[in-house]
């Protein structure tokens, strides 16, 4: 057994008995919406937390901000979160889609997590801003510094 491997399981035998699921909810809860169960994927290097929205609670129209029936519901979408101890976390989540009588269309679901599109959750982006403030000053030169997220992170700097 390599030394990664004995780290992985270590790690996994005090993330079952820890539970990580307390520690998102006391750090990072959402109103209206539940963390499942935390999962490490077959490949050992992530972990999965499925998130669902709590039975009653109404899906948010993304365009007026206000509380919408639902549509129908779209795939799962994979958000990046703050790494833990070198593993990466992904929260997942099914998209609801809703009706919204005030803007007169069919829109998606506005998360308190997500922004728009984006893959990465807004605590990772505020994580990856702080990160790069330390590390290449209050602006990033994408010329000098060519991080995959660089843009994501200098959106975050302003």
């Amino acid at each position: 057994m390599g030394t990664a491997q004995f780290i992985g399981e270590v790690f996994a035998a005090v993330f079952r008995a820890m539970g990580l699921l307390p520690i998102l909810n006391r750090c990072h809860h959402f109103q209206g919406f539940v963390y499942h169960h935390a999962r490490f994927r077959p490949d050992r290097k992530s972990i999965e937390i499925p998130v669902r929205p709590r039975k009653g609670s109404a899906a948010i129209c993304s365009r007026c901000h206000q509380a919408a029936p639902g549509y129908d519901q779209l795939g799962e979408r994979r958000f990046e979160f703050i790494a833990l101890r070198g593993f990466f976390v992904f929260l997942l989540y099914t998209m609801r889609r809703v009706d919204c009588r005030r803007c007169g269309a069919v829109v998606v679901e506005e998360v308190p997590w997500g922004d728009g599109k984006r893959q990465l959750t807004k605590a990772y982006m505020l994580f990856l801003t702080r990160w790069a403030r330390r590390q290449c000053g209050v602006r990033l030169d994408h010329a000098f510094c060519r991080h995959p997220l660089a843009e994501e992170i200098d959106q975050g700097v302003q």
